[in-house]
């Protein structure tokens, strides 16, 4: 499933704002970016993502120590259990 750039770009922000640690981040912390005119806090962010098939920027997937071409659904699933905790 393909998701709009807004929120893989809200992703990719907030793991550049954060230097690659986002694993311990809140999912109730906002982070920059909307959806359908509602703010987006970090879990809605990854939920929105879970299941998007398109692939993460090599740049990316090496702030977060993933392997290349690793889908946002992958990153996500792996990350989610995290900010849930």
């Amino acid at each position: 499933m393909h998701v709009g750039g807004h929120l893989r770009d809200a992703f990719l922000w907030t793991v550049e704002d954060r230097e690659g640690d986002v694993w311990e981040l809140s999912p109730d912390t906002l982070v920059e970016g909307d959806h359908r005119d509602q703010d987006l806090t970090w879990g809605r962010l990854l939920g929105l993502l879970w299941n998007c098939m398109d692939i993460v920027p090599v740049d990316c997937c090496q702030d977060l120590d993933f392997p290349q071409a690793f889908t946002y659904a992958q990153v996500v699933r792996s990350i989610k259990p995290m900010a849930t905790s």
